[in-house]
């Protein structure tokens, strides 16, 4: 689906939209950092149906969604987000050229990459929003925190990609449309939630 810092500029637009707290940041990026320790399919509500790939955003909402915390709303978006990025991006794009799926998804982080680069500056300082995820995590009780945090620490970091600025299937307009529409689909559903 969509890379880290990407989840974390929409984060960011939503945050500020609706008044959230740095829980909703931690949550927008739990699933990914999660989906290193156990599984996707579980972390993700990933559920398949005539060989498509859907997640099960109801199933997570009957489970969680009695709390009405920021990180269960940051984790809710997350699972939108996705939703969105598989159904008008992801699909396109794999049915661009016809390779493996390890290919395609290595072809895929080198353009999350640099994409991140040039997204990133713009909308968020990154240092900044890591440092106030982990003084969220060190005072929630979330299972293997200090596993997030090492994850933390490896995932959001400031890369300099200045020798790799071609990519093969995103583009700054694609990824600036999806960032455009998952913010507005992420801020609807949540203050409905509110």
């Amino acid at each position: 689906m969509s890379s880290i810092k990407i989840h974390m500029i929409i984060a960011k637009r939503v945050q500020k939209r609706l008044g959230l707290g740095a829980d909703f940041m931690l949550g927008s990026i739990l699933p990914d950092l999660y989906k290193q320790i156990y599984d996707r399919e579980n972390t993700h509500f990933e559920i398949r149906e005539n060989n498509e790939l859907k997640l099960d955003i109801e199933s997570f909402g009957s489970k969680y969604l009695n709390k009405k915390d920021g990180l269960i709303f940051g984790y809710l978006a997350h699972l939108i987000e996705d939703q969105i990025w598989y159904e008008n991006y992801e699909c396109k794009y794999r049915s661009q050229r016809f390779i493996n799926e390890e290919d395609f998804l290595n072809t895929m982080y080198r353009d999350y990459d640099v994409m991140d680069e040039q997204l990133v500056k713009s909308e968020i300082d990154i240092l900044k929003v890591k440092d106030e995820i982990k003084n969220v995590l060190k005072k929630s009780n979330l299972p293997e925190c200090e596993k997030i945090s090492l994850l933390i620490d490896e995932k959001i970091k400031v890369r300099n990609m200045s020798s790799e600025k071609k990519t093969t299937y995103l583009t700054v307009k694609a990824c600036k449309e999806y960032i455009k529409k998952s913010t507005e689909e992420v801020i609807k559903i949540i203050k409905e939630l509110m």
